[in-house]
């Protein structure tokens, strides 16, 4: 499984607020999105334009997120 998947998986398994679990389905995209802010090593290498991809990616899941 990737770093990613992985990142997504156990942000969405802990959507616990106290003793009450988020089960709305915004609630778990933006646990999801939320996971994905910082790309990975290797999503970064899979581009040609890994200098400004950070600052790019983390800017598009903000706007995600509004």
């Amino acid at each position: 499984m990737s770093e990613m998947v992985d990142r997504v998986a156990m942000a969405l398994r802990g959507q616990k607020i106290g003793t009450k679990v988020l089960w709305t389905y915004e609630d778990l995209a933006r646990a999801a999105i939320e996971a994905m802010r910082e790309p990975t090593d290797a999503m970064v290498m899979a581009t040609d334009h890994a200098g400004d991809i950070y600052d790019a990616w983390r800017d598009m899941i903000d706007e995600a997120l509004k």
